[in-house]
């Protein structure tokens, strides 16, 4: 997969129509259905900036002019790194969210039936927590990228099937001294 094309939804968008296909191979008439139609119209995308075409002029001359090559970008990880897996199972993440909800009411912040935190925002703030206090980062502030689905957040709305790339960076920041005192 090349995100100069698409994006991690668009592929599992793909594979998903390919096996609704596989499976119903048998039936001559069988129609996608509407949730794996994919979406190709391109004219409800706005760039004012024009930061499509900058990024792909630069893209396209990052090996010298006019460079037209989808080939992957071969990253090997500096020496000495280590890989790791961690599993997070739904009793690690409810006692996550149970630590989270008692730190708001010991410091009476919000009333903690009203908040909601995400599976998703738990995993990374922990794996981010994790991250600070493994490598002793110590500058006074520290971030985290991820990318986030604009499909939802454009205005006018583009479907949700949309096929291409249709991601954003986001950066998060935060005070390395309060996510040390978070245990």
């Amino acid at each position: 997969m090349h995100h100069a094309i698409l994006d991690g939804k668009t592929s599992t968008l793909f594979v998903k129509s390919w096996a609704h296909i596989c499976k119903h191979d048998d039936q001559s008439n069988s129609v996608l259905p509407d949730q794996l139609k994919q979406f190709y119209d391109r004219k409800g995308i706005q760039d004012p900036a024009q930061l499509g075409a900058l990024y792909s002029n630069s893209y396209r001359n990052k090996d010298g002019p006019n460079n037209r090559s989808l080939t992957f970008w071969e990253r090997k990880p500096p020496s000495g790194s280590i890989r790791g897996t961690f599993e997070f199972t739904r009793a690690n993440i409810e006692t996550l969210r149970q630590l989270l909800k008692a730190k708001l009411a010991e410091q009476k912040q919000q009333d903690i039936h009203s908040v909601h935190v995400s599976t998703f925002t738990l995993a990374c703030a922990y794996t981010w927590v994790c991250v600070v206090k493994a490598e002793e980062i110590n500058n006074d502030q520290t971030r985290l990228a991820f990318n986030v689905d604009c499909r939802s957040r454009l205005d006018p709305l583009v479907s949700p099937n949309y096929f291409g790339n249709c991601i954003a960076g986001r950066i998060a920041v935060a005070e390395t001294i309060l996510m040390l005192g978070w245990s």
